[in-house]
């Protein structure tokens, strides 16, 4: 049986939010057209104000590039676009399908495009963009984000070594004192697969504390 401690299931799972969802670790890449360099980077992103402060550090990196064109998509769905100063339609939506091709979310693309002398006309920029965005993501290594319930256990030490045979749950932190306190990163969909687990192998009264519900990597 479980005691269940401040807090219920239904109120930390956070209302309107995806179980799960794919993004980017951050990676970047250059290809040539016609002269025109376009460096590609992608990157992870928690919200807007996190984006905002890349494309920024990418402006003053990257200060004497002629274009820094992004696109990007939040878990909630928002998303933003922009050409900076390229014709209209033939840069940041470009990054935006490819973004939303591979189901991407908090994931942020920048493009650098550094101007090489020949116009690509509205067609060669638009595929200019688009295949720098989906050569960037083809070559990145994507990462699933599960919502979990981060879940503490508190044990005797007699029973931590028959914990430790649960290893169908992401451990996250592990600590010593008078007991073992053990956090899980349980999936919601997993949390009653999670109780039945620890009560056969333990076959006793535990204490767990849900401490809150946020994304994890698997």
């Amino acid at each position: 049986m479980f005691l269940i401690l401040k807090c219920l299931f239904a109120e930390i799972k956070l209302k309107g939010m995806s179980d799960e969802y794919i993004t980017v670790s951050k990676n970047e890449i250059s290809m040539e057209v016609k002269k025109s360099k376009f460096i590609s980077s992608c990157y992870f992103v928690s919200d807007e104000e996190e984006a905002k402060e890349i494309i920024l550090g990418i402006k003053n990196s990257f200060r004497d590039a002629t274009h820094h064109v992004y696109s990007y998509v939040l878990v909630d769905s928002k998303s933003k676009s922009c050409d900076d100063n390229e014709p209209s339609g033939t840069a940041g939506i470009q990054i935006l399908k490819v973004i939303k091709n591979f189901n991407l979310k908090n994931t942020l693309v920048v493009v650098v495009r550094y101007f090489g002398g020949i116009k690509l006309g509205t067609g060669g920029l638009s595929r200019a963009y688009f295949d720098s965005a989906k050569k960037l993501i083809e070559n990145t290594k994507l990462i699933t984000k599960k919502m979990c319930y981060k879940v503490k256990l508190r044990i005797g030490y007699s029973d931590y070594n028959k914990i430790l045979c649960v290893n169908k749950f992401k451990i996250i932190n592990t600590n010593f004192d008078s007991e073992v306190t053990v956090t899980f990163a349980v999936e919601h969909s997993k949390l009653e697969f999670f109780k039945k687990e620890i009560e056969e192998i333990l076959a006793e009264k535990v204490s767990i504390q849900l401490i809150s519900s946020e994304y994890f990597d698997f």
